[in-house]
């Protein structure tokens, strides 16, 4: 990978965030739903076309990245453990319906990666993470550390919690944030949402 597009990754603004207290490696299942990954010709740094997901969400939907194309994205990358997650998790819903409640333009989208364990969250840890923090139009997903390459070269370069990237209507990742920081996160969305 060229330094400079290494560098140009690895440039988001670091705030406030989180460090896992667990590594888990543990593939024995749980009720997470499998992603489905394509990793061809897609990575997780700026610039790159960001690489398809699917995770089941609060709803016990399967919820997928590429059935998106055309809307301004939110992948807010959170654990349950995390306190800035949790902080963050409280603009969410707001957030949403300030910029698009109909949600055809633009959305806001959680991947809930560990439990309080630092386990990938069931149905039931998601479900009790929207109604804590009274999430109702943006999908939470029951995610896990498949989605994650700290290269960014085959999945996202999640170091910290939480972490926010923007994908833009192309499906290219336009902007990031490790950390916390509201008035970037918003400033990151009115500006993708300016670009027609």
């Amino acid at each position: 990978m060229p330094l400079k597009k290494l560098i140009a990754g690895l440039i988001a603004f670091t705030l406030f965030g989180c460090t896992s207290p667990v590594q888990n490696d543990d593939d024995s299942g749980s009720d997470t739903a499998a992603a489905v990954i394509d990793w061809e010709d897609c990575g997780g740094l700026i610039g790159d076309h960001a690489c398809n997901f699917t995770f089941v969400d609060q709803h016990g939907n399967p919820w997928t990245l590429y059935e998106h194309i055309g809307k301004v994205i939110l992948i807010d990358f959170s654990a349950e453990w995390c306190g800035y997650c949790q902080v963050s998790a409280q603009i969410v819903e707001r957030t949403q319906q300030d910029f698009d409640p109909t949600g055809k333009e633009f959305v806001w989208v959680t991947l809930l990666v560990e439990d309080s364990t630092g386990n990938p969250p069931d149905l039931a840890t998601v479900q009790a993470w929207t109604n804590y923090f009274g999430i109702e139009s943006s999908p939470v997903l029951a995610a896990d550390r498949t989605i994650i390459d700290v290269t960014g070269e085959a999945g996202y370069p999640v170091e910290s919690w939480p972490m926010f990237l923007i994908v833009n209507r192309d499906m290219t990742i336009e902007n990031g944030l490790r950390g916390w920081s509201e008035q970037l996160i918003l400033q990151m969305i009115t500006d993708a949402i300016a670009k027609q």
